[in-house]
């Protein structure tokens, strides 16, 4: 089965929805995963209204590169 991994960083908003889509991946017949590594299909979920948020999603997409 394929693997998926959600990371989310923001308001409970973003986190609702990563939920969401984390049920609907699974009902598509994905199984989540606790690592990036392990995923076939990695999300990122952010909301950038801050520069420190911002940062955050900009080194978590660096480390996401060498996958």
């Amino acid at each position: 089965m394929p693997q998926y991994y959600i990371w989310t960083i923001g308001c409970q908003m973003n986190k609702a929805e990563s939920e969401r889509l984390g049920s609907y991946l699974e009902q598509l017949g994905y199984q989540p995963t606790p690592t990036a590594e392990e995923a076939d299909l990695v999300v990122l979920n952010s909301c950038v209204v801050r520069q420190s948020a911002e940062n955050r999603v900009i080194n978590k997409l660096n480390a996401l590169k060498s996958l």
